[in-house]
């Protein structure tokens, strides 16, 4: 069962410009399931080694699934990424890479677990939660990038003619 040609592009951190990574030749749909299954697991297992806070819920990560498209197997559509992890962007790409705009009043809430007020000796002792808290502030670092996405494509890449054999 021959496919076709499949462009691996991703968004550069500079400015969202796509970049051809490489070209890989006449897989098969079973063959793209099984490089998407591989990166999905590479992607959820990156963003999970890399968490930092405590009291994370894993929603970013179960948001990574294989989908079949037009010429084979796709993670992660962006629609879906932006309507139930709208932050995708700022923990992948870094604040400062998609030009948000960081310097804003976080709105009122509290950190939980550990003191719920802002402290900066409680730096990353807790989760930041909106509503019914009394507390806000005005962050004074941008979100760092994680790079999950590339850490896991480089992952797979290295491992990518072992995954389509089976």
């Amino acid at each position: 069962m021959a496919g076709s040609v499949i462009n691996v592009t991703i968004k550069t951190t500079q400015g969202f410009l796509k970049r051809q990574l490489t070209k890989v030749g006449n897989f098969s749909k079973k063959q793209t399931f099984l490089l998407a299954e591989a990166t999905v697991l590479a992607i959820q297992q990156t963003i999970r080694d890399n968490v930092r806070r405590p009291g994370s819920t894993g929603r970013l990560a179960e948001a990574f699934f294989a989908e079949e498209i037009t010429n084979g197997y796709g993670v992660g559509r962006i629609s879906f990424l932006n309507q139930e992890v709208p932050y995708w962007r700022h923990i992948n790409y870094g604040s400062l890479a998609i030009n948000a705009n960081w310097q804003h009043r976080v709105p009122n809430g509290q950190f939980s677990p550990g003191n719920p007020m802002p402290i900066t000796g409680e730096f990353r002792n807790g989760r930041w939660q909106t509503g019914g808290g009394q507390y806000s502030f005005i962050p004074k670092n941008p979100i760092p990038p994680m790079n999950y996405i590339e850490k896991a494509l480089a992952k797979v890449f290295a491992k990518s003619q072992t995954i389509i054999r089976g």
